[in-house]
């Protein structure tokens, strides 16, 4: 079973190398510096017979950290007895027990309001038993998490009472991602019933959703009966905030009738499904799919897909505020022959052939593209601030594509490029990157793919790593980094078989 391994982890960073004389001076990340003015920490040790007293202070002379060692040796201390860490105001943020530098006994964490969010007993430094406490706020409910010798046993997601609404997830069958079975229960406490996953690999019981702050029924979903696939229920009901249904699903075999009502129980919508055997699944086949929001106590529409004979005829999708954002109309095979966008500037048009993009303009997701007789001509990105992240038009009289990319609102690079579409291989340019003040910085250049000059330094899309591209003489060079650690280099011949792992494709520069 997966172990749960809670790190003390000022304990294992924060070691730093300390003389037996005057104070040490650190920056935010625990770094030794000597300029006193640019520290956020500093240290003090005292030996006191075979150990060392080490007190870490906020910059300002608050206590940080105070407990005993026997090696003060950076990134190795080996603490013994009670070390207690605190907040800038003071407060106590945590406390552990060492013996010879491994956790043992008592362990407690607290937040910064005094909650405490873990209470533990270790009886080695990776094997603990205890709980652990999230407490409620807009987007999730109270939880208490039940470890036993390193595994989770038990978590409990409640309201304001654990005798109240609730719902138990109990995990005794060996997997620590999938609970083995999941007890629910109403606003009153009363038990409604529960959830359990065969041996086949199909939900039986019934499923509940609640709402957060304050705790309600959202869904109830029955997998009792029996169900043409394993993710979908036989029946289910859902719920507004103010008790009345939302949504009402239930199969008769081999069709199903899905109904969806207003706050104030008048119905709105409805949509028959069918079993498509070659799918193994229902689909929709007649009427409106309307999806709403199950996790919002009022109505939110997200969609209205129109269906007919098992075709879709029309799609709406809606924003954030619930207006209408885009309007889609399909051919007889399904594929989009028309786009409305909706927004500031009015109604716009976007006509298809063939299933491509041919005539007018589209706004999706904060993209704005136009096209003519096929070709894109201009398309401009904004994030959620309304600041620019990527702008790229297209300048007929010499037939390419002027690219802008954006960090933060800041221009990154600049480039032409023949690429109609970002996605697309062989991709060749020359990129001007910019610094942070807008200055221009060496050329990079890109030729079907392969760097053949300059430096590409770009996050990858695992967290806090960059991948860095260059060509030093015949090799294809490429390095990883974490937090500025390089973990990895590869190498590859200029003039052998290329790699797909080392090709550059436009839109790897839009990972900012």
């Amino acid at each position: 079973m997966k172990r749960f391994f809670i790190v003390s982890a000022f304990a294992l960073c924060q070691g730093i190398y300390a003389q037996s004389q005057g104070a040490i001076y650190f920056d935010e990340e625990w770094n030794i510096i000597k300029d006193k003015k640019k520290a956020s920490f500093y240290r003090e040790t005292t030996q006191q017979g075979d150990y060392y007293l080490i007190k870490d202070y906020y910059i300002n002379g608050t206590l940080q950290m105070e407990g005993k060692a026997s090696d003060k040796t950076p990134n190795q201390e080996v603490f013994e007895g009670k070390v207690t860490w605190y907040y800038p105001d003071g407060k106590v943020s945590m406390v552990s027990n060492f013996s010879k530098g491994a956790q043992v006994g008592e362990h407690k964490s607290y937040q910064e309001d005094g909650r405490i969010s873990q209470d533990f007993i270790y009886k080695n430094y990776a094997v603990f038993s205890g709980k652990s406490y999230g407490y409620e706020n807009d987007y999730q409910n109270n939880t208490i998490t039940e470890y036993k010798d390193g595994d989770v046993v038990k978590m409990t997601t409640y309201g304001k009472s654990l005798q109240g609404i609730r719902f138990e997830e109990i995990y005794a069958g060996g997997d620590p991602y999938t609970a083995s079975e999941v007890k629910y229960y109403d606003e009153n406490g009363k038990y409604i019933g529960s959830q359990k996953i065969n041996k086949d690999g199909l939900y039986t019981g019934i499923n509940v959703k609640y709402y957060a702050s304050p705790m309600k029924v959202s869904c109830i979903e029955n997998f009792s009966g029996q169900s043409t696939t394993y993710d979908m229920p036989t029946e289910s009901k859902c719920y507004y905030g103010n008790g009345k249904l939302k949504k009402t699903y239930k199969s008769h075999g081999k069709t199903a009738t899905e109904v969806v009502y207003d706050e104030s129980g008048k119905k709105i919508g409805s949509l028959e499904y069918r079993y498509d055997k070659e799918m193994d699944m229902m689909t929709p086949y007649n009427g409106e799919k309307i999806e709403i929001d199950l996790y919002e106590k009022t109505k939110k529409i997200i969609s209205i897909l129109t269906y007919k004979n098992g075709k879709g005829l029309e799609g709406k999708y809606f924003d954030q505020e619930g207006e209408l954002q885009n309007q889609y109309f399909y051919d007889d095979e399904g594929g989009a022959k028309e786009i409305w966008s909706f927004g500031n500037g009015g109604k716009q048009v976007l006509t298809y052939r063939d299933g491509l993009p041919y005539n007018g303009s589209v706004i999706e997701g904060g993209a704005q593209s136009t096209y003519k007789d096929g070709l894109l001509m201009e398309t401009r990105e904004v994030n959620m601030e309304g600041k620019p992240t990527y702008e790229k038009k297209y300048d007929e009289s010499k037939d390419i594509y002027e690219v802008k990319i954006y960090s933060d609102g800041k221009l990154k690079y600049y480039y032409t490029t023949n690429n109609r579409y970002d996605e697309d291989a062989y991709f060749s340019a020359e990129i001007t990157p910019f610094d942070d003040k807008g200055k221009p910085m060496s050329k990079i250049v890109i030729k079907d793919g392969k760097i053949e000059k300059g430096v590409l330094k770009l996050k990858s899309y695992v967290d806090a790593e960059t991948v860095e591209y260059s060509k030093k003489g015949k090799w294809y060079v490429k390095r990883t980094y974490v937090e500025k650690e390089l973990v990895k280099e590869e190498r590859f011949k200029s003039d052998g078989d290329y790699s797909d792992y080392f090709e550059i494709y436009e839109i790897m520069l839009r990972t900012e």
